[in-house]
């Protein structure tokens, strides 16, 4: 019997897994139009070839060049071993391992509440939701921190002190947001009682341990509050990335309405339940998912932990239905997503902005080595540390550092961005001590255009771009 069960549940996962790598090829046009992909290439990079880094020096406006925090440290861990094996292919693949763990610990929560076929229609229908599934294809850091999260409540539903211990070690020492696992900590506290102190004082020993081992501590913890600030900031204009604007009503009835009805119908049945054994641990379960579908209202990106959060919540709660028709409901879940899917994987404009940047960036000349670009967005700068590490620019990872860091010159990069500068060379050469500009922005390439102190130097030799299709590069004349 256990023979029997242990090779039901070896198919499974790799039923799990070639789905999650269907997943990540429908997207593999768009996700290299994540700029962020970079940025992490660019640190992989530099691990590889210099060690841990103290300093960006590329990085000049917002103090990367005198200070550098890895704020994902662990993360950068993973990825210097990627390049390791291959350069950037490497990065990429291990970025997908790191989302296997994702779906491989949603089916060890499963699992302790369903049966197999069961298991894997409830991580397959919440994970097949586009909008997780793109994120999970990106080469982004909170891959680990949603493993990292994921493994706490394995250890929090098992009362299991040793794996939350090490769930919160992973965390720390991966991500910033440290107040995540600490909001999913006070729930099972206040609402699993004293049965579960333990395992969540572990966490938190987990969590401060691995705080004090990162090797840029104490510095880490100034990092963790302002990206909090950042977050809990009402989202205005270009001074935000896009993901950090809230989800909108009906986008929850749309691309993430069967992880919503997964936790809706949790919700119910934890309810229903409430008197039956092992309530307080489903009632848990289902309140971190609705703290997090909350967040979104807050920010888009809360929906990477209320979508695996709601997994696990239906997983917990659905034991008591029928099991045909938990399957066949899970099953026309799934089946649903399939058009959102075919939708959400079509590359859109903005990507191919995206992917444009490349070709600006490798219009700089050689002339450019050491000299400073000015970049109207961070998306660029990303793609220049990654492409371009001899040059150096204004910023990287988030429009909102160099409004918190220097505020004048954010707000000098806003009127050339607006179209609105007075004295746009003065800006460029003074401000902010630049000999070439990289921007895309209409109003600001109208004004570079028709400045005689600015001679565009894209596109590149070759066969044009569509027109608006990515970002010019400038260079001041005669200086």
């Amino acid at each position: 019997m256990l023979v029997r069960t242990v090779r039901a549940d070896l198919v499974a996962v790799l039923v799990l897994a070639a789905a999650l790598g269907a997943g990540l090829w429908l997207f593999a046009e768009r996700s290299p139009a994540d700029p962020d992909r970079h940025f992490h290439f660019a640190v992989a990079r530099t691990w590889a070839e210099h060690g841990v880094p103290s300093t960006l020096p590329q990085v000049e406006n917002i103090g990367w060049n005198v200070e550098y925090v890895d704020k994902e440290f662990l993360f950068h861990v993973v990825t210097w071993l990627g390049w390791l094996v291959d350069g950037r292919e490497g990065v990429v693949g291990a970025s997908a391992a790191l989302a296997a763990c994702v779906v491989g610990l949603l089916y060890l929560l499963a699992r302790q509440f369903l049966r197999v076929r069961e298991a894997v229609l409830v991580v397959a229908a919440g994970v097949a939701c586009p909008m997780f599934l793109y994120r999970l294809a990106l080469v982004r850091p909170h891959l680990l921190a949603i493993a990292a999260l994921l493994l706490l409540v394995v250890g929090l539903t098992r009362n299991a002190w040793k794996v939350t211990a090490a769930a919160g070690v992973v965390f720390a020492l991966g991500y910033h947001a440290l107040y995540l696992p600490l909001a999913v900590l006070g729930l099972a506290a206040v609402l699993q009682g004293r049965a579960s102190w333990r395992a969540v004082a572990a966490g938190v020993v987990g969590l401060t341990l691995g705080t004090a081992l990162n090797p840029y501590f104490p510095a880490t913890l100034e990092t963790t509050w302002m990206t909090l600030t950042i977050a809990a900031s009402k989202p205005t204009g270009n001074t935000f990335g896009g993901e950090l604007f809230p989800l909108k009503p009906e986008e929850l009835l749309g691309a993430y309405r069967v992880p919503v009805v997964m936790f809706l119908v949790s919700a119910v049945l934890a309810f229903m339940a409430r008197g039956a054994p092992g309530a307080r641990l489903r009632v848990t379960l289902v309140a971190a998912a609705a703290l997090f579908w909350v967040l979104c209202f807050r920010s888009a990106r809360a929906s990477e932990y209320a979508i695996p959060l709601s997994i696990a919540a239906l997983a917990s709660t659905s034991s008591s239905l029928p099991p045909l028709l938990l399957s066949v409901g899970l099953a026309l879940g799934l089946a649903s997503n399939v058009p959102l899917l075919r939708e959400s994987a079509r590359v859109t404009q903005l990507d191919r902005y995206t992917l444009h940047i490349a070709d600006a960036v490798d219009a700089l000349p050689r002339e450019a080595a050491g000299q400073k670009v000015l970049n109207c967005t961070f998306t660029e700068g990303e793609v220049m540390l990654d492409r371009r590490p001899d040059v150096r620019f204004v910023d990287v990872l988030d429009p909102t550092y160099l409004e918190r860091f220097d505020r004048e010159r954010h707000q000098a990069r806003l009127l050339l961005i607006d179209g609105a500068a007075r004295d746009v060379t003065a800006i460029v050469t003074q401000t902010f001590g630049a000999q070439y500009v990289i921007c895309g922005y209409p109003a600001a390439r109208r004004l570079l255009d028709e400045h005689p102190d600015f001679v565009r130097l894209r596109p590149p030799p070759g066969p044009p771009l569509p027109l608006g299709s990515g970002p010019y590069v400038y260079e001041v004349r005669g200086r």
